[in-house]
């Protein structure tokens, strides 16, 4: 089969984003607290995607969609881009290039978010499609010479650990059969749908009692010195470089079993960056754990709240820039950690 016309998905006109967001369902209210042209408000017309109560709208470069097994898709990851253009441009000497890149960083962020509360509330998804006539460089930023909203609304996933996702507008036939089946739905007919294969990423199971079975399974007698499963972390005390006034402080107050459990969960290796701890003069692993929402701030201290990290991860999680948004990402991965433990004793 012969890959359809792309062109029909090009844009051939420059609506306003503000026409475009309006257009796609989502409450432009807020743009009208600027003054002057609300159109224009700085605060939104610079984003690249736009969250409402049921639809979330996507800006797309018309150059990075591509035909794959019958859909039209466009696939990235907004959070490495955010990284990226932070990079790019910390340095350089041109005070307009970081303020460039600044804000480029600031609406990757943006989209990111967007995406992941679009997967995780399962809202309909629209597209605006913007395409450009030049060319640009590393630090310049593309014109949008056109850009309209796609009628057809598109299929998220997303990767919550990796940022990866992809969005796929299926062929005119198969989004009518979607439409017949909605209808179907909503007049109170029974719809047999053909079977078809599930995505992964779309499944969501419940976490069942993830405590009692990880705290089920047998582990070594917990030591001064060791948590006998072949890795430590700060508190574990250390014969030779101690710190008896941290231990004594924290051990009242959190508990060795649980970071005993953490720590043989990592299998010694940092459950943030997957790169392994440093191995310790005597043989042992060394990692730190964390406490993803504080005990001061009411966390919980299990399995569920407890993360293995790397010294450097540890201390982004508590000065970094984006530790908000980080602390979320790191509960998400303990409790996918965990549905992986949990299903292993199934």
């Amino acid at each position: 089969m012969t890959n359809p016309d792309k062109s029909a998905l090009k844009p051939t006109k420059l609506e306003r984003i503000y026409d475009v967001v309006k257009a796609a369902g989502i409450d432009v209210t807020p743009w009208h607290t600027a003054k002057g042209d609300y159109s224009s408000n700085p605060n939104f017309c610079y984003r690249w995607a736009f969250e409402g109560n049921k639809v979330a709208l996507l800006c797309i470069w018309f150059h990075s969609i591509n035909w794959v097994d019958g859909a039209w898709v466009s696939a990235g990851n907004a959070r490495a881009r955010q990284q990226e253009r932070s990079a790019a441009g910390a340095d350089h000497w041109d005070q307009a290039v970081r303020n460039r890149t600044k804000r480029w960083a600031k609406s990757a962020y943006q989209l990111d978010e967007v995406i992941k509360q679009a997967y995780r509330n399962k809202l309909e998804v629209r597209v605006c499609i913007v395409d450009t006539r030049t060319t640009t460089g590393e630090f310049e930023a593309a014109k949008a010479d056109y850009r309209a909203l796609d009628p057809m609304p598109w299929k998220l996933t997303y990767d919550m650990i990796t940022g990866e996702y992809s969005i796929r507008r299926d062929s005119e036939a198969k989004a009518q059969q979607s439409l017949d089946e909605l209808e179907f739905a909503e007049e109170g007919d029974a719809y047999e749908a053909p079977e078809a294969p599930v995505a992964v990423m779309e499944v969501e199971t419940e976490l069942g009692p993830d405590q009692e079975v990880i705290e089920a399974t047998a582990l070594p007698e917990i030591t001064p010195t060791s948590y006998g499963v072949g890795v430590v972390d700060q508190f574990i005390v250390d014969d030779e470089q101690s710190d008896p006034k941290l231990v004594e402080r924290y051990e009242r107050e959190r508990s060795a079993v649980v970071r005993q459990l953490v720590m043989a969960r990592s299998q010694g290796c940092c459950e943030w960056c997957g790169q392994p701890g440093f191995l310790k003069h005597d043989g042992q692993v060394y990692l730190e754990s964390h406490h993803v929402v504080p005990l001061h701030q009411d966390g919980d201290d299990n399995v569920e709240n407890v993360i293995a990290l790397c010294p450097n991860d540890h201390r982004m999680a508590h000065y970094g820039e984006h530790r908000d948004t980080l602390a979320i990402e790191m509960m998400l991965r303990v409790e996918d950690r965990i549905k992986a433990m949990v299903g292993a004793f199934k």
